[in-house]
């Protein structure tokens, strides 16, 4: 073959395999959004049914929602959006967006928030964020019902501890309304988990302006339990337990019930009691077992506590939602995790969702019994094709027929 015919021919053989390469790549990419987002419209449980519907598109990576008293849902965007939505109207309002969040290609940004409990009677909206690298803010506005903007910012807790990722985080209040709890990641620092003089690894109470409580179990300090490696879901279920649900490594997602003043381990133990090394830790420093673990990780991310009877087969539960899938079996999922009468022991789980609408980072339920959950599927680090599906991120809601 002479240069001419085997250069043209090495062209044609280029082309070739770029192209079928090129189609390859739209086929798989075709079958995992086909995959992904295969019509799913009901949920038939043992006895009720329940609709599925997506009723907000193409938002930009939420990662948390609270339900105001006026019946709209406030949530965050990881870009430093707060907006709020109204269910039964379909009506969408920006109320503001934080210039100084700083984000990373993984999850810093903005993160927690939540509305006073008596919202809007008392107008405050409190938020977690980075605002740099390596530092993060937990601030309160106070919400203009005339202007429909925040305004009045009052920072609670300056220079947080914060990384790339592993930041948290979320925020929940106590039933009389004067303090609320803050989940914290170890922004990488595995080892200040461990350390009472660092807020990293930690869940935190404060009064509601602020102040350290006084009957916090670590003098002048917000510290209420440490030895977390990445909560990202915190609930104060009516049955008054605290529960949070955390990332592990590679291995050991952990639900968590919380007490006052304990340590929960990370990074000395990971999971249960269950080596020579961290039976001896635990045993020495009366360290906290999970509830629950997962093995290998499913990135547990959001979690909501279940007590209505428009669902009767989710009474007394925990829902969480989950970001990837195991080595072992799918996972992208909504699982109902099954309580005994007393809070402290799950006995049960159901899967649902499972690899539906692909990453499920927060769920929340109101006091007429629905469920919503936000995806997270246009994050860097998402599992599976590197590009949302289309319409991500959505809100869903789960309601009974």
């Amino acid at each position: 073959m002479v240069n001419g015919q085997f250069s043209k021919y090495m062209s044609f053989r280029a082309i070739k395999f770029m192209t079928l390469t090129f189609v390859l790549i739209v086929l798989v990419a075709g079958l995992g959004i086909w995959y992904a987002e295969r019509p799913v419209r009901s949920l038939k449980l043992d006895t009720t049914q329940l609709e599925v519907r997506v009723l907000l598109r193409n938002l930009e990576i939420p990662w948390d929602m609270d339900w105001s008293g006026d019946g709209w849902i406030w949530f965050s965007e990881k870009k430093g959006r707060i907006s709020r939505f109204s269910p039964e109207s379909g009506e969408l309002q920006e109320i503001h967006f934080i210039e100084e969040v700083h984000q990373s290609p993984d999850n810093s940004g903005l993160h927690a928030l939540a509305l006073h409990p008596e919202f809007p009677k008392v107008p405050y909206v409190y938020v977690h964020y980075t605002y740099a690298p390596d530092k993060g803010r937990f601030v309160r506005f106070s919400f203009d019902s005339s202007t429909g903007l925040l305004e009045e910012r009052t920072v609670l807790l300056d220079e947080l501890p914060a990384s790339f990722t592993h930041n948290g985080s979320r925020i929940v209040f106590s039933p009389d309304h004067k303090h609320l709890y803050l989940s914290l990641g170890d922004a990488l620092h595995a080892e200040s988990a461990q350390d009472l003089n660092e807020f990293s690894g930690k869940i935190l109470r404060l009064n509601v302006d602020g102040s350290i409580p006084v009957d916090n179990p670590f003098p002048d300090s917000p510290i209420w339990s440490y030895g977390h490696r990445n909560p990202q879901g915190l609930v104060l279920a009516s049955n008054g337990h605290l529960y949070s649900s955390e990332h592990g490594r590679s291995d050991d997602d952990e639900l968590n019930l919380i007490k006052k003043g304990k340590n929960y381990g990370y990074p000395n133990v990971q999971g249960f009691c269950d080596s020579r090394e961290e039976e001896d830790y635990c045993r020495r420093h009366e360290a906290k077992v999970p509830l629950k673990v997962w093995s290998p990780t499913f990135a547990v991310s959001g979690i909501a506590y279940y007590d209505h009877a428009a669902i009767p087969e989710w009474q007394n539960s925990i829902l969480i939602t989950s970001l990837k899938n195991s080595r072992v079996k799918a996972g992208k999922r909504l699982q109902m995790l099954r309580l005994n009468k007393e809070g402290d022991k799950i006995i049960g789980t159901t899967d649902y969702l499972v690899n539906t609408f692909g990453r499920l980072r927060e769920v929340m339920t109101t006091p007429d019994g629905r469920i919503f959950i936000f995806t997270s599927n246009r994050e860097l680090n998402s599992n599976g094709p590197r590009f949302p599906y289309p319409g991500d991120d959505k809100l869903i809601m789960l309601q009974r027929k």
